[in-house]
């Protein structure tokens, strides 16, 4: 029976709601903090325990948390807890009080009923582990020490011709001696309207330990706004160390060598291949000769001229052949271009002479053609040079109109 009130205030701590199997079950609600000001207490936030004995199925907490802590199986745990529940109702119908540890108190009143009573000494809410009640002053102890009684003052009359009048026990008045009894009532009278009774205030010391706080806290603010920005390097890095707090504390200077790396590097040149290797090259004879002139840019040269001078070179057999006369072409003259001008390039050719005649055919045409430079071989053929943009799509447009198409050579 220990293991099940174990089990239940255990799971109470941690649910809102346990079933005891063909018993009942205690639900839990939680209740926020209280303050009474009248009594002077102050209460932390807690659960309170109700028992609902229509809660009678089982929902397989209590039995798995007592199989799981005995090591035994579900059936077994649930023998346990149902032999458990008998004797606690033979208990109560015998007037016995069923005490719960942490839980509370099962009992049945005189009106044949079951009750449930708390326990009011344990906290089952874990938000408020450790704490406990705490008692302030209330108003109505405060008022009290406000108050303060006035003591009444009563004159006491004696008939002699010297009578003694008494001051109260507060103060010890003198003694006067009084001539007559029939002037001591007014004498007396006009004493108490004279005196003022006035209320005695405690000193109150005024606390200065705030002021100690705030200067034990200013110290250290003021002096690292100081420190850390002329002594470390937050403001350069913009990375704060816990290491800049320690004014103790020397950073090394960083000290750097140089890594020595055995392993040779070997480079492979990347040998461009010239316009007569690419020729040479060609398996299947062609006039018309695809050269790669730069990355994803080819232009066709026109090499037949190459390949009939190719036959007809003299073999070994004919090594001395009768010269035969050969038309020298008229040499163009070459414009002076500006070295910032942009070019109109309309053909490649690797023998000048077909350059210089595709020169000529566009002077004859009105265009200011000229053979620009030779690059990779290749004699590039200008139909015009121009400064500026719209002069370039003139002289690319009469181009185009003429046949020749091209590119812009910046």
């Amino acid at each position: 029976m220990k293991h099940i009130e174990q089990a239940i205030g255990d799971l109470l701590l941690r649910h809102n709601c346990v079933i005891v199997p063909a018993f009942g079950g205690f639900v839990a609600e939680q209740l926020s903090a209280k303050i009474d000001y009248d009594k002077g207490v102050m209460t932390p936030p807690r659960k309170a325990l109700l028992f609902n004995k229509q809660l009678v199925s089982n929902d397989g907490l209590l039995i798995n948390e007592l199989a799981s802590r005995q090591a035994v199986s579900f059936e077994e745990a649930s023998k346990g807890v149902a032999a458990t529940v008998s004797e606690w109702n033979y208990r109560l119908k015998q007037g016995d009080r069923i005490e719960l540890d942490r839980v509370g108190i099962l009992f049945i009143d005189a009106e044949n009923n079951l009750r449930f009573e708390q326990d009011r000494f344990f906290n089952l809410l874990l938000a408020s582990f450790g704490l406990d009640q705490v008692h302030f002053i209330s108003q109505n102890e405060v008022e009290e020490t406000q108050t303060i009684e006035q003591p009444s003052i009563e004159p006491v009359l004696v008939d002699s011709e010297d009578t003694l009048v008494v001051i109260p026990e507060q103060k010890q008045a003198p003694i006067k001696h009084l001539p007559r009894t029939e002037t001591v009532a007014a004498q007396v009278k006009e004493e108490v309207a004279d005196e003022k009774i006035v209320p005695l205030e405690a000193p109150q010391k005024r606390s200065r330990v705030w002021k100690y706080v705030a200067a034990a806290c200013f110290l250290p603010i003021a002096f690292y706004s100081i420190w850390i920005p002329t002594r470390t390097d937050v403001l350069e890095s913009g990375v704060l160390s816990i290491k800049d707090f320690n004014p103790f504390y020397k950073s090394a200077e960083g000290i750097y060598t140089q890594n020595e790396y055995s392993e040779d590097i070997t480079f492979d040149k990347n040998t461009e291949q010239t316009l007569q290797e690419q020729i040479d090259g060609l398996e299947i004879p062609t006039d018309v000769f695809p050269y790669s002139y730069a990355d994803n840019l080819n232009v066709l040269v026109d090499i037949s001229e190459i390949n009939k001078t190719e036959e007809a070179a003299p073999s070994e057999a004919n090594a001395n052949p009768e010269p035969t006369p050969v038309d020298v072409p008229e040499t163009v003259e070459q414009p002076v271009v500006q070295p910032d001008a942009m070019n109109f390039i309309v053909g490649c050719f690797g023998d000048k002479s077909n350059a210089e005649n595709l020169v000529q055919k566009l002077n004859s045409e009105g265009l200011s053609a000229f053979i620009v430079d030779v690059k990779g071989g290749l004699h590039r053929v200008s139909a015009g040079a121009a400064l500026s943009n719209e002069a370039m799509n003139e002289i690319r447009s009469k181009s185009e109109s003429l046949g020749f198409e091209g590119w812009i050579l910046k």
